[in-house]
């Protein structure tokens, strides 16, 4: 595969020098180095083989983090990233590994770039805004609940991470109705529907106040 390369390459540098203004000392000539390593459909091919292994590590990951075996989740899923830097899931599964461990800063590192490998994910944003939720920060967790929901509209847990954002917040508006109604349009468990339902009339009901005030 590399013979037939080096000799097109020793070709090419024969004509180089033969039309280098008839100077063979003419450092300013170029030259041609042989070039050597994967054809384009090598590379392609390794980068399959890389994915496949890589997803296989992640159902490893998964596998283990299902079972409550945390450190091997961690090392599964960060031999995943390894394996296939482009896998989102593997640096979103990475993440939600390190939150359960309590690494935070570790946690959201790994998230990012599972968000910036996979824009049109909702799951690693959704995953920063439980991240930020858990630690306090609402105003941050609902910005990354509405990136979820800018990624995919109609994912139920990120309408329901906003919502709650909205409430705790005390801050719910037309805005935070439209995501009420979303939701209901979405929600199948009963319990929550009713949830919902109370909330979509007290905040119609608020609004109302306002306007009549």
């Amino acid at each position: 595969m590399t013979q037939p390369i080096r000799v097109l390459a020793a070709a090419a540098l024969g004509l180089t020098l033969a039309f280098s203004f008839g100077c063979s000392n003419d450092r300013a000539a170029g030259t041609i180095r042989p070039v050597d390593g994967p054809t384009p459909a090598e590379v392609r091919a390794m980068r399959d083989r890389d994915r496949r292994n890589a997803i296989r590590l992640v159902e490893r990951g998964d596998k283990a983090f299902s079972e409550g075996d945390i450190e091997e989740a961690l090392e599964k899923y960060a031999e995943a990233a390894q394996t296939d830097e482009t896998l989102a899931a593997a640096w979103n599964n990475l993440g939600v590994a390190l939150m359960d461990a309590e690494r935070y800063a570790a946690a959201d590192a790994a998230l990012l770039v599972a968000q910036r490998a996979d824009p049109g994910d909702p799951r690693p944003s959704f995953n920063r805004g439980l991240l930020n939720y858990a630690r306090g920060y609402l105003r941050q967790a609902r910005d990354f609940f509405a990136a979820s929901l800018d990624a995919e509209p109609q994912y139920l847990p990120a309408l329901w991470g906003v919502i709650k954002c909205d409430r705790d917040l005390s801050q719910s508006d037309r805005e935070t109705l439209q995501y009420v109604r979303r939701a209901l349009l979405l929600e199948s468990d009963p319990r929550f529907v009713e949830s919902l339902r109370r909330m979509r009339i007290e905040i119609e009901e608020q609004l109302d106040d306002r306007t009549d005030g």
